[in-house]
């Protein structure tokens, strides 16, 4: 997308100088997440490693996440967690809520790692994809 230009120039950058970021290399990962086929919004996704490697996460907008080689996380499998932020419990009305019907909830077993997965490959520019259902 837009950013790839910018992040290759980054990287070149980098390289010249010769002195790369000290530790686990993080990864740019990008992706889209859809609730019942609409996208989710006001949401964060969040990578915890299951095993070594540093969690990561960012904010979901209409749908869409990205992360750089700088926030991105690490190579290996993660648990995956999709979390709205508090700004959304607050615009539903408590009623709706008391009924089960809000129409952007995210269900529980999304938000508490029980659903999905991800394994970063270390590839440039991986694009991942997680389609989320309000049904079991």
């Amino acid at each position: 997308g837009r950013c790839f230009g910018s992040l290759l120039c980054f990287i070149t950058v980098v390289s010249l100088v010769g002195c790369g970021p000290s530790g686990p290399q993080r990864h740019a990962v990008s992706g889209t997440v859809m609730l019942d086929g609409k996208p989710v919004n006001d949401c964060s996704i969040i990578f915890t490693p299951k095993g070594s490697g540093l969690a990561a996460a960012a904010m979901i907008d209409d749908g869409q996440f990205s992360m750089t080689d700088v926030d991105g996380p690490t190579t290996g499998d993660f648990t995956v967690r999709i979390n709205p932020n508090e700004g959304e419990l607050e615009a539903v009305d408590s009623s709706e809520l008391a009924k089960g019907n809000s129409p952007r909830r995210i269900p529980k077993r999304y938000q508490n790692g029980e659903a999905l997965s991800a394994s970063i490959t270390g590839e440039p520019g991986q694009t991942l994809s997680f389609e989320l259902s309000s049904d079991r």
